[in-house]
């Protein structure tokens, strides 16, 4: 045996030293581009067949071709991380067998490209073989030519051949296929539940998108006996035609996108589209003869259209387009149907108070009151005048049509939309804030078609300004505001220097839906587009082309008179008044105002500065959207903290009014690397001083860090200040906690200062230091133990442990402690890996079919010490 294996071995490699093509097989799980994850240590080449055998994970890192994949044994895995592309010049297949289920699962956020995928093999002979499958979440698959599902098991209605699509693109090139022999099924799915990798953890699908990409003049050649499954219509699933003239598929779909140019032709029976039908410019739909297909809602060359029933002039619908649609007499009819009941207000709601489900309709007064409304769609008719109170919400799921009367928005009250729908006519939507002669404020207008000196007509004409490409210009009162975008807008000339309510009232049509904007530059002014408040997580979590820190224009320091370089300003306005939140929270700008809270909704109307590392579109959709009392507070956050935090807020001061704060917290989902959700940068924007935390080169005003919290854990602090005082002597400053919470509110808090040797107990009293002008990044240190005091064994093991993450691993030594068990969690708490009775000081965890994630890593250590850690695996 050992002789035959040798042999293997010496001809594999003759093989290769000649050019020729080899089969080569996988001799463990590994990297593709190290020879000892192959049988005979040659990794393959581009003319090469590659067998991944029996539960191996083969790992692409680098560019890399073959010309053929074969799972032949149970269960194996292809992880393609980014920017690798891995390039198959002939077909992957995934061989049945009489003997075992064959699942081959592809991921990672790297490209794929392949002539064909087979999932089973042809046969005109149906025998006994096992369920065979593919699961896919890989970001990007090419399929060139045929996508082939052959199920050829006997036993009736089974699913043998099976393609789960579950995150990523695909694109077809030629047709989706399926054979089934005998009683058996083919399916292919694109699934509601996203089961990641081989069901190792099960997310929503709204955590992940499907697009799946059709070029074929007829992307589906479907077996009739027995059926075969295509489901389309999961959530976040889009199914793209974008081919030249195309047969569009009879099954239901999620999202529904005809795309490129030609005509694309709907079957002779009525389809559903559960959420977005788009049809872009240069696309004809031809919907078929006397058909009535569905669709929530409906763009066409990307402009968002009324709902009612839509087709060419021949079919006769409430909206006609004889560009988008071919003449015919088939329609599609746009709107979610609200299976409700009429509820009609004229003196009082009848037949009885509406639900989310019901249309409603005004034909009467409505006066402010402590009620919310909800309905499925709002009509305003018979010139009724209803008023929505202060504090109070209006949720719509459709549309509101203000046809006769009028629709106010008192002050912190909302509207909600959930379904991306065209309102028509105007509302008035009322915020208020407290200013001063000469003040600006960073507005947002919920509304379109507001001109800026119809919102505030008694500002100065050069009191109106716009912020893009890293500078600041005036602009003339006549400029409409564009949704998304923020301007600066002077308070109006008859104010005082003394503060008084500013009612400033936007009135147009009610922005909805997905609304996509773009500044140029680093620092970008946006705001809120919708007459409700906005979740900042969720806007910051989908802009990911976006810094995680928002800033605030306070204008707590009153404006110097004299001009500013360039002579356009006829006042001058301090920086410092730009106040940071993020999801750790924010500090605020000067020790005489309230600290404000978290910063988990930014209210309607307001706008705020944000940084951006690429001038990529920024987006807000109708799942931003929240109501109630969240919408309570304009210029600061409402206070709202459901995660655990644990913070502490500092000052540096002296005795002539110098104020700077900073944020350190311990909040749920932040590392203890630079989190941009997590972690702010000091804008250096004082002239007399900055106080900061270090982060590698970044000088941080607020920072989050990892839970659990350590009281060994440390932080570097720096600090500059420029008194400019003649002649130069040292100043007086002092370091003080403003406030904490969480866990910190019992924690005693030290300052070291290295120039001093000094250790000082913060929570007895400011610490007082004298320094000279200069930039210091390194005098001093935040703790919360003194060494003096002695550490216990928790303390050591603690500092001895380093967990660590590259190429998806993760690597924990521990150096001189034993680790007896690793666990790994996701947030949700669930246990995705876990292994004991490891005996070693050092660990890894691999293998984990999880992208982008934070994970808690819990170690178990021979003395009885538990320590977790959070890391992403990235």
């Amino acid at each position: 045996m050992k002789t035959k294996i040798f042999f293997s071995i010496v001809l594999a490699l003759l093989v290769h030293s000649f050019g020729f093509a080899a089969i080569i097989t996988s001799a463990n799980s590994g990297l593709w581009s190290d020879g000892t994850t192959w049988v005979g240590g040659s990794v393959p080449l581009a003319t090469d067949e590659v067998i991944i055998d029996s539960g191996h994970t083969i790992e692409v890192i680098i560019d890399t071709q073959c010309a053929k994949i074969t799972l032949d044994s149970n269960i194996g895995k292809l992880i393609i991380y980014a920017p690798s592309t891995l390039s198959v010049s002939g077909n992957i297949l995934v061989r049945s067998s009489n003997s075992s289920l064959r699942l081959l699962t592809i991921a990672g956020d790297g490209t794929l490209i392949c002539a064909s995928i087979d999932v089973g093999i042809p046969t005109t002979t149906p025998g006994n073989t096992r369920p065979t499958g593919i699961i896919s979440y890989i970001s990007n698959l090419t399929i060139t030519a045929d996508l082939n599902l052959y199920s050829t098991y006997s036993s009736p209605n089974t699913n043998n051949a099976s393609f789960n699509f579950e995150n990523g693109s695909i694109t077809v090139g030629g047709q989706i296929k399926t054979t089934n022999q005998a009683n058996s099924e083919s399916t292919f799915i694109m699934p509601s539940l996203t089961t990641v990798g081989d069901g190792i953890s099960i997310l929503p699908s709204t955590s992940y998108s499907k697009t799946l990409i059709l070029t074929n003049a007829s992307p589906f050649l479907l077996s009739a006996t027995p059926t075969s499954t295509m489901t389309l219509n999961g959530d976040n699933a889009t199914v793209k035609y974008s081919g030249n003239n195309q047969a569009i598929h009879n099954t239901e779909y999620y999202n529904l996108n005809l795309a490129t140019s030609g005509t694309k032709t709907f079957p002779g029976t009525a389809i559903n589209i559960k959420n977005k039908l788009s049809i872009d410019a240069s696309v004809t739909a031809n919907l078929n003869t006397t058909i009535v297909h569905t669709a929530k809602s409906m763009t066409l060359g990307g402009i968002l259209r009324e709902n009612g029933t839509w087709g060419s002039t021949l079919s006769a619908p409430d909206y006609t387009n004889n560009t988008f649609f071919a003449s015919t007499t088939g329609k599609v009819k746009v709107g979610a149907t609200c299976s409700g009941t009429l509820k009609t207000w004229t003196t009082s709601w009848l037949p009885s108070t509406p639900t989310i489900n019901d249309p409603i309709v005004f034909n009467g007064n409505y006066p402010a009151t402590a009620a919310d409304i909800s309905g499925c769609s709002c009509t305003i008719n018979l010139g009724a005048v209803v008023v929505i109170k202060t504090g109070q919400t209006m949720t719509i799921a459709n549309e509101v049509k203000v046809t006769s009367g009028s629709l106010t928005f008192e002050d912190k009250s909302s509207l909600v939309q959930n379904n991306y729908v065209v309102n028509t006519g105007n509302i008035t939507y009322i915020r208020k804030t407290n200013i001063k002669l000469y003040d600006y404020t960073f507005w947002s207008s919920p509304v379109s078609g507001v001109a800026m000196n119809a919102f505030s007509p008694n500002t100065i004409s050069d009191g109106f300004q716009d912020y893009d490409n890293i500078k600041w210009s005036f602009v003339g009162g006549p400029t409409i505001m564009i949704p998304g975008l923020g301007n600066a807008i002077m308070a109006p000339k008859s104010f005082t220097t003394t503060a008084a309510n500013f009612d400033g009232t936007f009135t147009g049509v009610p922005n909805n839906g997905d609304i996509s904007v773009t500044r140029t530059g680093a620092w970008k002014l946006i705001g809120n587009p919708y007459p409700s408040a906005l979740d900042t997580k969720k806007f910051l979590s989908a802009n990911i082309n976006l810094y995680g820190t928002v800033y605030f224009w306070r204008h707590i320091t009153p404006p110097a008179t004299g001009s500013v370089p360039g002579g356009a300003y006829q006042y001058n306005y301090t920086q410092s008044d730009y106040a940071p939140y993020n999801i750790t929270g924010g500090v605020s700008v000067d020790n005489t105002v309230t600290p404000i809270g978290d910063i988990d909704y930014i209210s309607a109307g307001q706008a705020f500065m944000i940084a951006g590392w690429t001038n990529d579109p920024i987006v807000f959709t109708n799942d931003m959207r929240v109501g109630g009392s969240n919408n309570s507070t304009f210029y600061k956050m409402t206070k709202k903290t459901t995660t655990e935090k644990n913070r502490v807020w500092l000052n540096l001061t002296n005795n002539e009014g110098l104020f700077k704060q900073i944020l350190i917290g311990y909040v749920d989902g932040a590392t203890n690397d630079f989190d941009r959700l997590y972690d702010g940068v000091s804008l250096n924007s004082n002239t007399y001083a900055n106080f900061y935390s270090n982060y590698s080169t970044s000088k941080l005003v607020i920072q989050g860090r990892a839970l659990p919290f350590s009281d060994t854990d440390e932080v570097p602090l720096g600090y500059m200040v420029n008194l400019a005082k003649t002649p130069a002597v040292q100043s007086k400053f002092t370091i003080s906690i403003d406030h904490t919470d969480g866990n910190l509110d019992n924690q005693t808090i030290y300052l070291l200062d290295k120039e001093t040797n000094t250790t000082y107990d913060l929570r007895t009293g400011g610490y007082n230091f004298n320094s000279s002008d200069g930039t210091f990044n390194n005098r001093f240190v935040l703790k919360y133990t003194n060494k003096t005091l002695g550490v216990d064994d928790f303390e050591n093991t603690s500092k001895e442990l380093t967990i660590t993450v590259k190429n998806k691993v993760i690597s924990i030594n521990a150096k001189s402690e034993t680790i007896d068990k690793v666990v790994v969690y996701d947030l949700s708490g669930k246990t995705i890996y876990s292994k004991d009775k490891i005996n070693n000081s050092v660990a890894e965890v691999s293998n984990l079919r999880i992208n982008n994630e934070v994970l808690l890593v819990k170690i178990i250590f021979k003395n009885g010490v538990e320590q977790t850690r959070k890391v992403i695996l990235n």
